[in-house]
């Protein structure tokens, strides 16, 4: 009867034995890589929304002053708000803005 006994503690023991052999988890640096990842995938959809509004203020210099803007920090002056100009690829000759 011992040896069922012992034999039974051991069969239930053995899973959580070899469970604690896995490395703990790190709540707060998931937490932390996880807020990360967010802030970083908030920021590349504001450039893309952007994108749009960008393009079409460039339209409007264009047709308020007849050329593009020789530069993106131009085209701040004429809409009079800030935005990353790092964000973006800008091509004075055609007018054409994308994402980098």
């Amino acid at each position: 009867m011992k040896k069922i006994a012992l034999t039974s503690v051991l069969v239930l023991l053995l899973p959580l034995l070899t469970a604690c052999k896995n490395e703990p988890a790190n709540p707060p640096r998931e937490y932390g890589g996880a807020l990360i990842d967010s802030y970083d995938d908030a920021r590349d959809a504001a450039a893309s929304a952007n994108l749009d509004v960008l393009k079409r203020a460039i339209r409007q210099y264009r047709a308020a002053n007849g050329g593009y803007p020789a530069s993106l920090e131009e085209l701040k002056g004429f809409i009079g708000t800030e935005f990353d100009e790092e964000k973006y690829e800008y091509d004075t000759g055609t007018g054409t803005l994308t994402l980098r």
